[in-house]
């Protein structure tokens, strides 16, 4: 297996006599939250199936990351046919583990559209709530569409 150096910014060794009362596992996410960028699995007295189930559990802690997720609006108001951009800022933990795709959702498509970019176009008057998803994380925006101003 080839490296870079990047990834190997702090890199961490298993071993139960570190464990006290924890499980390997909360020892593994804790090195993770610290920072480490490779884990290496060392236990020598398993039997080769309790050694696979191990990694199979410390693998699902690096794919599944704490992630946070933020919307650039709380609130969006727009009138009929305008659109607005909102913007999606993501945060993962630990760095370099594996962030899901962004989707976008509306509650009502006869109120606003999203598209998979996070634009957003009012299409009907009434109130929708546009929610942004990042695995099991979401972040949502009121919209409120009015009919346009007489002029």
């Amino acid at each position: 297996m080839r490296c870079d150096k990047k990834d190997l910014l702090l890199y961490a060794v298993t071993d139960r006599a570190w464990l006290g009362d924890k499980t390997l596992a909360w020892q593994v996410e804790e090195s993770l939250k610290g920072g480490a960028t490779m884990i290496q699995l060392r236990e020598k007295h398993l039997d080769e199936d309790t050694f696979h189930e191990e990694a199979l559990e410390l693998q699902d802690a690096w794919n599944n990351p704490d992630i946070s997720l933020h919307l650039s609006e709380d609130h969006l108001a727009l009138e009929l046919e305008e659109s607005a951009q909102l913007a999606v800022e993501i945060s993962v933990s630990p760095d370099g583990a594996v962030t899901p795709n962004v989707t976008w959702a509306t509650s009502d498509e006869d109120v606003a559209t999203v598209d998979t970019e996070g634009t957003v176009t009012a299409v009907g008057e009434g109130k929708a709530e546009i929610t942004a998803s990042c695995g099991a994380v979401t972040a949502s925006c009121e919209i409120t569409v009015v009919a346009p101003a007489e002029s």
